[in-house]
This record gives structure tokens, C-alpha cells and sequence, in this order.
């Protein structure tokens, strides 16, 4: 005979398949929920049916939000052109680095303030000297909001200081970049130029670039 209630099951388990792609944990929840261990061939059915149909025409639920809230999520290797190379992630709206350079040196706290004031950069390149393109360091901008909210008159950039930031050279293939970023779950990395600084690039000028190259 035909149990309404078991088809209110399969559908409801197929509908939440499609939507979140969960497969053997939202059978254990039906399961859980109903009892019903005698449909647990028709559920796991509507379930992987439902998820491969899915997967064959757009991404979940949660894979939506995070483009909506416009996350830097690198879900799998997306290949980029094998041309392209690690000067061309640089973003061309980019501040000028002279205005961003942080100097291995003591700063005084007004003048960070008025640089986090001036710029909504996320890190800052720390170089020896002034003039200098040879990075020595980065130092995150949490971390200079950090100390600049200590007090005092001077800023030690030390405790906050990346003395050995991920660097690559401006010729490196895209491809090494996107796996460097994935494998070892960067979140910046500086692109240089016979040892000076040329430009940071960050998880979202990656995704931004593969986008438009896609």
C-alpha cells in the first residue's frame, strides 16, 4: 500500500540533499529523527540522486553565501592560464607601496594611526631603511591596530613583525601561485623583483584574476 508519510521522508531528505549536499550525515539525522530504519534504501537513493543532480548544475547552499558575502574561498585548483604569471595578480587600483612602506625602526604612534587612517590595507611591508625595495618583514594590519592601541608614544613593530612573509618571484606561473595559496593556506604573499618589492597579492586578487580568466 502507498504511505503518504513515507514519500513525505524520501522528499524531504531528497530536497535538503540537493540543497546542502550532505550525504551520509543526513541520512544518520533522518533516521535519527523518524526511526524508520526499513526506508533506509529509498533515502539513501533520493539522497545521492538528489546530490548528483546538484552537483551537475550548480553549487550548494553554503557554497552560494560565501560568493554572496564575497569570502576568499579557494574550494579546489582552478588553473589558470599558463601565461600568466605572478606580476599580472597585482591589482592596478592598488595604493603606491612608497605609502605603505614601514621602516625596521621604532614609529612614533601618531604616525601609525594616521596611516591606518589613510589606508584600509590589510598588511604592511617592513623594509631596513628608507628608499630601500628589500623586504625584511610584514606586519599585519590587526596586528598594528594592536600596538597602536596600547599607548605610548612610540610603536615597536617587533612583536607584530612577519619576519620571513611568503615571497615569489615576479615570473612565477600563475598555476604555483594557486597552489601555494591552497596547500599552504596563504592569505597574502609578496611578489618581488631581483629582491625588491613589487606588489602584495591576496587571496582575493587570486580569485578575482581566476574569474575573469575563466
Amino acid at each position: 500500500c502507498i504511505t503518504p508519510g513515507v514519500y513525505a521522508i524520501v522528499g524531504a531528505a531528497s530536497v535538503l540533499g540537493g540543497v546542502t549536499r550532505m550525504t551520509v550525515s543526513l541520512v544518520v539525522i533522518i533516521f535519527e529523527i523518524t526511526g524508520g530504519l526499513e526506508y533506509i534504501l529509498p533515502v539513501m537513493g533520493a539522497v545521492m540522486l538528489s546530490k548528483w543532480v546538484g552537483d551537475a548544475f550548480t553549487h550548494s547552499v553554503y557554497h552560494v553565501a560565501i560568493e554572496i558575502k564575497g569570502y576568499p574561498y579557494l574550494e579546489k585548483l582552478e588553473h589558470a592560464p599558463t601565461d600568466a604569471v605572478a606580476r599580472d595578480l597585482i591589482p592596478h587600483d592598488a595604493p603606491p607601496l612608497e605609502t605603505l612602506f614601514l621602516v625596521r625602526a621604532a614609529h612614533s604612534t601618531l604616525d601609525i594611526r594616521q596611516l591606518l587612517a589613510r589606508t584600509s590595507c590589510q598588511g604592511f611591508p617592513v623594509i631596513p631603511a628608507p628608499g630601500s625595495a628589500r623586504v625584511v618583514g610584514y606586519v599585519p594590519r590587526v596586528a598594528l591596530q594592536r600596538m597602536a592601541a596600547q599607548g605610548g608614544e612610540e610603536v615597536d613593530l617587533a612583536p607584530g613583525l612577519d619576519a620571513a612573509p611568503v615571497q615569489v618571484d615576479e615570473a612565477t606561473c600563475v598555476d604555483r601561485v594557486e597552489e601555494m595559496f591552497y596547500l599552504l593556506g596563504l592569505r597574502y604573499l609578496l611578489v618581488t623583483s631581483n629582491g625588491g618589492l613589487l606588489g602584495i597579492v591576496t587571496k582575493k586578487d587570486l580569485l578575482r584574476f581566476l574569474r575573469k580568466a575563466a
